[in-house]
């Protein structure tokens, strides 16, 4: 089974998972501050939806 970041939390950090039929497994929050810079600058050309809370990428891409 794969898992997927679906969408940054933007408030309090933390990168919202899910598997590779769409199901919601649950949040990321303990992320390395490299690893999070690297995935906003794929995150930011590929968003799906912005929220004021959360923005969601396009899973299709990963």
């Amino acid at each position: 089974m794969s898992v997927g970041i679906a969408g940054i939390r933007k408030k309090e950090f933390g990168w919202s998972l899910q598997v590779s039929d769409g199901s919601y497994v649950g949040v990321c929050e303990f992320v390395p501050p490299e690893a999070r810079s690297a995935f906003f600058k794929i995150a930011e050309y590929h968003p799906e939806k912005i929220t004021a809370n959360s923005t969601y990428v396009s899973t299709h891409y990963f």
